[in-house]
């Protein structure tokens, strides 16, 4: 895939893929990406992904944006209180690129709920989630599939995360 045979405006991208070679930009754009989490990290992330031309993209929260998120996270504004993090996520992510294939899941992944997704349908996962069974769960499946994944290792609630 190039940037010829995108199915969207890639006038953005210009300056993004002049770093890059036609190849390079090829396996770059054609990369799927789940993101776990859609608060501080994985909110930060998944902007920046659609910024960089990654179309394919999953994104996995159950929580509603609070008033103490505004201070940390991207798409935690006045007007987006009470809304599900999911729902601001998508909405942003389509005012930067209203092409994108977004596949949305909003429930708490733990492994009762981790059958409700396909992560084979994904090169890469990026957890940015809080809860460690969930971490533990979506790293034991990655590796039974052969799945890259990225973990951060959260300081959600935390009062000295260097702990």
């Amino acid at each position: 895939m190039t940037l010829e045979n995108l199915s969207y405006n890639t006038d953005f991208l210009k300056r993004f893929t002049m770093m890059l070679t036609e190849d390079q930009q090829a396996k770059l754009f054609a990369k799927r990406i789940i993101v776990f989490g859609v608060g501080g990290v994985g909110g930060a992330l998944v902007n920046m992904l659609v910024r960089s031309g990654i179309h394919h993209i999953g994104i996995v929260d159950f929580d509603v944006i609070d008033i103490t998120n505004i201070n940390r996270q991207l798409i935690a504004t006045e007007s987006t209180v009470g809304m599900k993090k999911t729902e601001a996520s998508e909405k942003r992510l389509f005012e930067i690129n209203p092409r994108i294939k977004l596949n949305k899941y909003d429930l708490f992944y733990l492994p009762e709920t981790a059958d409700k997704i396909n992560l084979s349908e994904y090169d890469y996962i990026v957890d940015a989630i809080d809860n460690v069974t969930a971490k533990l769960e979506l790293i034991v499946r990655a590796k039974e599939q052969n799945i890259k994944i990225i973990s951060s290792m959260g300081t959600g609630n935390k009062i000295h995360p260097e702990m």
